[in-house]
């Protein structure tokens, strides 16, 4: 089944439309899976049909007034982001709090694909964001920054193994719990 998408500006008569079909297909990076489930489908085409409505109403606007718009964008974020600091000293209290998670700058670094000094104000709210994740819990510092797992809370250390055996071995007067040695 294909579909339409279109913008018209009636006051100069300019128009766009984009006719696509939408397979019922979900690409991962495991492989792809045909979509059975109604709500999957639903969502599959108004997400495909939004951004077609979006490329034609961006076609039939006014490039100054697209331009306009990004600029007040920049503008509020930029106000919102910084909050009367520079960015510079943004990115040090950001950088800062990820070190109450044992994230290092370096880890950041290589998180964003680049230095810390060169972090642009969407990487900051972007950072943001993956704070806020992991400071609510949604996210672990493990996960998010590819370090190794923190060790399982349930299963001792080695150290705490070998004194358990010790114990053990005090408690049973060095008996062996194995009948063949014992």
């Amino acid at each position: 089944m294909q579909s339409t998408s279109y913008a018209w500006d009636l006051e100069t008569n300019v128009s766009d439309s984009k006719t696509f079909a939408v397979k019922h297909v979900r690409t991962t990076k495991k492989g792809s899976y045909k979509l059975t489930d109604e709500r999957d489908i639903y969502e599959m085409v108004a997400n495909k049909g939004a951004r077609r409505k979006r490329a034609c109403l961006l076609a039939v606007l006014p490039g100054w007034y697209v331009d306009a718009a990004v600029d007040a964008c920049e503008k509020t974020l930029t106000q919102t982001l910084t909050d009367g600091q520079t960015l510079e000293e943004v990115i040090q209290k950001l950088v800062a709090a990820f070190s109450e998670f044992g994230i290092a700058p370096g880890q950041i670094e290589e998180k964003m694909s680049k230095e810390v000094g060169n972090l642009s104000k969407n990487d900051v709210v972007k950072l943001r964001h993956l704070y806020s994740a992991i400071k609510d819990g949604f996210v672990k510092p493990a996960d998010a920054f590819g370090l190794p797992p923190e060790p399982d809370k349930e299963v001792p250390s080695d150290t705490e193994a070998e004194a358990l055996d010790a114990l053990n071995a005090r408690l049973t007067g060095g008996v062996s719990g194995d009948p063949d040695q014992g």
